[in-house]
């Protein structure tokens, strides 16, 4: 079952709608079937009922001829008359006598059999006759027997099949018989299967239409939250979820599906206020690496300003050194540069004495 579970929804649908539509099918064949069958067996049980009570009637002829009333030809004749008459189903059917040699005894559809030796003249009906008789041998009780056989008022080079139930008055060595054709029959059971087809017909009318409905009010919606499902797992995060008005197992399916859109919303804000934090932390931190070299260079550009002043300072220091020396290496110049000296030791001592 594997493959059925494996299915889309739509198809398990269509093959359940069809198993049942088929079953349908089957059951009113079936009914049409058993009908012909029990029609069949209540027809052969009526004609044999019928048969059984010519038979009583011909008992009753003689017993009259036993006590007198009638003599035997004449019970034959009251008997042959009565059952020549006699009709049912609106004239289809009737009796017929034959002789246990096979000749016609009585028979309504054919009167001219009774005046001919239909041995000569007929022989499939003298065959068919002796068939009757034969049967009986070994069914005295009465039997059921299937032939050919033309339909009154119509056509008599037609044949149809029909069963007839036969009864043996040994007595008189007759073989009564009546029957039905068989389609007849058969014209009842398509009526009979007519009617159940139209039975079969409106339930397939009613469950297209559930299938339709179930299909447009149960696979469809399935089908849209699906494949909007899908969307939403491939980051589309503005999809619809319809259906989450219903109270059925769609509107349960879409509402867990909007708490799941909802998670998802959630954690794309998350992952974006995340991705801004770390993109704040990024430029602040290089913003203080540019705070932080800015001021380095502050600070180095002082100390290589103050370093070169300095040095600056260094070299005026080295000149006048040099210019000094210069002017002591002659008397006159050391004499120039004694005498600043004396001056300012004599101011000293002069402040000295006064304090």
């Amino acid at each position: 079952m594997n493959w059925f579970v494996n299915l889309t929804l739509l198809k398990k649908i269509l093959i359940i709608s069809f198993i049942m539509f088929v079953s349908a099918l089957t059951w009113g064949c079936f009914n049409s079937y058993m009908a012909y069958k029990i029609m069949e067996k209540d027809v052969q049980t009526r004609n044999q009922y019928l048969v059984e009570t010519a038979h009583s009637m011909i008992n009753g002829l003689k017993k009259d001829v036993a006590v007198g009333k009638l003599s035997e030809l004449d019970a034959k004749r009251t008997a042959i008359e009565i059952l020549r008459k006699a009709r049912y189903e609106n004239g289809k059917q009737y009796f017929w006598i034959s002789g246990f040699d096979g000749q016609a005894v009585m028979h309504p559809i054919f009167p001219e059999f009774e005046s001919q030796d239909i041995s000569k003249t007929k022989k499939p009906v003298y065959d068919l006759f002796l068939g009757f008789a034969n049967a009986l041998q070994s069914k005295p009780e009465g039997t059921t027997y299937d032939y050919m056989w033309p339909k009154p008022n119509q056509d008599k080079t037609i044949l149809y099949p029909k069963s007839s139930y036969i009864l043996a008055i040994n007595d008189w060595k007759w073989v009564v018989g009546t029957g039905v054709y068989i389609d007849d029959l058969k014209a009842q059971a398509f009526t009979i299967f007519y009617y159940e087809m139209g039975f079969v017909m409106i339930f397939a009318s009613i469950l297209g239409l559930g299938t339709y409905f179930s299909v447009r009010l149960l696979s469809r919606p399935l089908l849209v939250l699906s494949h909007n499902m899908q969307k939403l797992a491939s980051g589309q995060l503005d999809v619809d979820i319809p259906h989450t008005e219903r109270s059925d197992e769609v509107g349960m399916i879409a509402k867990a599906f909007a708490v799941f859109k909802e998670n998802a919303v959630e954690k794309r804000n998350l992952e974006l206020a995340q991705i801004e934090l770390q993109q704040r932390s990024e430029t602040d931190r290089k913003k203080a690496m540019l705070d932080l070299a800015d001021s380095f260079e502050r600070r180095t550009s002082g100390v290589i300003g103050s370093l070169s002043k300095s040095s600056y300072d260094l070299s005026g220091s080295a000149d006048n050194m040099k210019k000094s020396r210069e002017r002591t290496s002659t008397p006159h110049g050391r004499l120039r540069l004694l005498l600043p000296m004396q001056m300012k030791m004599s101011r000293r001592l002069l402040r000295q004495q006064k304090n």
